[in-house]
């Protein structure tokens, strides 16, 4: 068995590890994000879950996982049976990690869901082009809301959300206010 908290040790180091000496079991998360599971066989990931993944794909679990910022995790060798298709850790990893920095760009501008967005009250320039996606954006915050409505009402998750209003900011079409 293999336990420690996030504090000491960094998730991808964890799964480095166990990728690289091939070991075979469940590691489970427990955060200030929720829950995450990852099943390992092999050193390769055979399936993975986090209750507060946007998505259901490995990659959608690895990228919310990595977002923990503190956290307990546990490993404990276990049978795995066949049945999904192994996934190679460092390939996920890479994909998580590259939507992590995504992410933190995208958190300078929109830092948080209580943020309130509200169009800006002049526009940058005399004539601007939006597209469809951008105008149901604005529909939503026409009056003002937080980000958490604008990702709800669209569905479109945290990331897809706050990518959406932060390239509205980056335009002087919205403003980023204080939480409510």
């Amino acid at each position: 068995m293999l336990q420690g908290t996030l504090d000491n040790f960094a998730l991808d180091e964890v799964l480095g590890l166990l990728s690289g000496t091939s070991k075979t079991g469940r590691l489970d998360i427990a955060g200030d994000r929720g829950l995450g599971t990852l099943l390992i066989k092999d050193g390769s990931i055979v399936g993975a879950e986090a209750n507060s993944a946007a998505g259901n794909s490995t990659e959608d679990v690895m990228f919310e996982l990595l977002r923990f910022s503190s956290g307990e995790f546990t490993f404990k060798p276990a049978v795995i049976e066949p049945g999904s298709d192994a996934e190679d850790m460092e390939q996920i990893l890479k994909v998580a990690e590259a939507r992590l920095k995504d992410w933190k760009s995208i958190e300078q501008v929109v830092p948080s869901l209580n943020h309130i967005v509200a169009p800006a009250s002049e526009l940058p320039q005399e004539t601007v082009t939006i597209n469809r996606s951008e105008w149901a954006v604005l529909n939503v915050i026409a009056s003002g809301c937080p980000v958490s409505k604008v990702c709800d009402d669209l569905e479109l998750g945290e990331v897809e959300g706050s990518r959406q209003i932060k390239k509205l900011a980056e335009r002087n079409l919205v403003l980023i206010g204080a939480p409510s």
